[in-house]
């Protein structure tokens, strides 16, 4: 699903939408604990629970939106899973906390939040227990069929090695091109032995991806074109890495994509528009997230013997090639680039930090 120019896949959508009803769900249990029957069912009666449980489900929402929980390509350790939820919940209690007091007609009662928290950390464990489990089946991932099998298509391996970089789909194979040299392992060429169509129909495959290096040589449009009239998804090379990615193959890229792209729209309305909403997000994730990111920068402080920077800048180049500074909490030490020249970070890099280690795992930096 495309969401304002975004590929937003339709699993993490469904799981964003079961943590928010998981998350209400043990604010009623909560509430249930808390307080006798006589008074739960009079809560319920006003409406109190269902305010309550939307606020705090809401707020733990966006705070685990901001842990990057909700990205396909992150790497699903349990570790790191666990330390995210973490510091979501954390960071969710902290401002619940704050809101209580700075809004009382909000307040619910210390032990129906804690307790509530604390069923939420269980059911959104949980929940991603399931929820990994179930999108490695094969049975809920698309089965994609490579038009082509050169470079292009071999690049499509090259790129996706990880597990979950395929989470969502299994590839099939790879079907070559007259007059294109197989680029791809033997064991993944497939001959179709009939028409593309009726091999995608036999076979029940949701998605042709089409990795040819020269398509005015040998394309079968027809085909092509049977296939979309029959519901067959047919998507470029390039597209399929943007939306499975989020990254755009240089290597691979033609002016003519970059002139029919979707991605460069522009106007004094969608400007503005746009700057407005990505404010208004930007706010409120901050209104969630700020006390955890003050106990953050307590931490690097501290870490550092309360000496050198708590923020590092670094110049990035934005639109029109106009650079920008972006802030970020150190996660090195302070003389990581004494020489003024900026170096990659590596495995085990000793520059690293202990604060900056964890804030890495947990992307807290």
């Amino acid at each position: 699903m495309k969401i304002f120019g975004h590929y937003i896949p339709l699993p993490f959508l469904a799981l964003a939408c079961v943590d928010f009803v998981v998350v209400a769900l043990a604010v009623y249990a909560a509430a249930y604990i808390r307080f006798s029957p006589s008074v739960f069912q009079v809560h319920i009666a006003s409406g109190l629970v269902l305010s309550r449980a939307l606020l705090v489900a809401s707020v733990v929402s966006i705070s685990v939106l901001s842990m990057g929980l909700y990205q396909s390509r992150f790497r699903a350790r349990p570790l790191s899973v666990i330390l995210r939820i973490v510091s979501s919940i954390l960071g969710a209690t902290t401002f619940l906390v704050v809101l209580f007091y700075a809004y009382p007609p909000t307040f619910f009662g210390r032990g129906v939040l804690f307790i509530s928290l604390a069923f939420s950390f269980a059911g959104l464990l949980l929940v991603r227990a399931v929820f990994y489990r179930v999108v490695d089946m094969d049975l809920f991932r698309r089965r994609v069929l490579v038009l082509g099998a050169g470079e292009k298509a071999s690049s499509i391996m090259g790129q996706l090695r990880r597990h979950s970089d395929r989470r969502g789909f299994q590839i099939l194979g790879f079907v070559p091109v007259s007059g294109e040299p197989v680029r791809v392992d033997a064991g993944q060429v497939v001959s179709t032995g009939m028409a593309l169509p009726e091999f995608i129909k036999q076979n029940k495959i949701d998605e042709v991806v089409v990795a040819v290096g020269d398509r005015r040589r040998d394309l079968p449009m027809s085909e092509l074109l049977d296939c979309r009239l029959n519901g067959t998804e047919v998507v470029d090379v390039l597209g399929f890495f943007e939306r499975e990615v989020g990254k755009i193959r240089l290597d691979l890229l033609l002016p003519s994509w970059l002139i029919f792209s979707e991605g460069f729209q522009s106007g004094a309305s969608f400007g503005c528009m746009k700057r407005m909403f990505d404010i208004g997000i930007a706010m409120t994730i901050l209104a969630v997230v700020w006390p955890l990111m003050l106990l953050t920068a307590v931490a690097v402080f501290l870490d550092g013997g309360c000496r050198g920077p708590v923020l590092y800048r670094q110049v990035r180049v934005g639109r029109d090639g106009r650079p920008f500074r972006i802030v970020k909490f150190r996660s090195m030490c302070p003389d990581a680039e004494k020489d003024g020249k900026a170096k990659w970070a590596t495995s085990n890099d000793s520059r690293v930090t202990r604060v900056g280690a964890f804030m890495r795992k947990t992307r807290l930096d």
